[in-house]
């Protein structure tokens, strides 16, 4: 058994430009190099922008922007240090939501040690209708909950998966726990809130952690 952090992202929902996030806005603000960005990014205008590089993949849209990192060693500081660059050069306003998302993955080496894992986390023959419906050892488990938590809405989800990682052939059996903590934007004239909401990243971050280190 291993753990994993699988995937990070940050997200805005609002308003934005995407053709303002050409290539050079990037390279001009120190965002990222030429070189960083590869050739199977995306430019298009209105109609989006999608960059690809070694450490980042961002997707702009008219409603929307998702910035995920890709490298388990991008630090929490590294996270708030480009977002928050990210947000003042591209003088990001009129953002309605903002989340940030964890997804830790434990990974097992078969798929009956998932089954035997997810059943002694989450299976209860109080519950009728696992009681009475998915009481066998082929079955695997799950949960969801939510709750208020600091300044944002955590939505927690739980669930075994088969996955298998882009260029590679092997499938693991894994659960994964997955958060969404959400903020809705009070100050939309500005980016004070979210540049302060950006600045307390460690707090969810340490939150994610603590709760999927019970699991362990």
């Amino acid at each position: 058994m291993s753990i994993l952090l699988r995937q990070r992202n940050v997200v805005l929902i609002g308003g934005f430009n995407p053709a303002f996030f050409d290539k050079y806005f990037f390279i001009t603000n120190d965002i990222l190099k030429d070189e960083e960005i590869q050739p199977s990014s995306q430019f298009l205008g209105i109609g989006g922008v999608q960059v690809i590089s070694e450490k980042y993949s961002i997707i702009i849209v008219l409603n929307q922007i998702i910035i995920t990192f890709l490298k388990q060693e991008t630090t929490d500081a590294d996270i708030k240090k480009f977002i928050s660059l990210f947000i003042k050069k591209g003088n990001i306003k009129n953002v309605q939501n903002m989340g940030f998302n964890f997804n830790w993955h434990i990974v097992y080496k078969d798929k009956d040690a998932v089954n035997k894992a997810s059943r002694n986390f989450f299976y209860h023959k109080e519950n009728k209708v696992l009681a009475a419906f998915f009481d066998s050892d082929d079955a695997s488990y799950g949960m969801y909950a939510s709750k208020n938590f600091e300044k944002a809405r955590l939505k927690f989800d739980v669930k075994p998966a088969k996955i298998q990682e882009i260029g590679k052939n092997e499938v693991t059996d894994e659960i994964v726990f997955g958060f969404n903590y959400d903020f809705v934007i009070k100050n939309k004239e500005t980016d004070a809130e979210i540049l302060e909401l950006v600045d307390e990243y460690s707090v969810y971050s340490e939150g994610a952690k603590k709760i999927t280190s019970i699991f362990i």
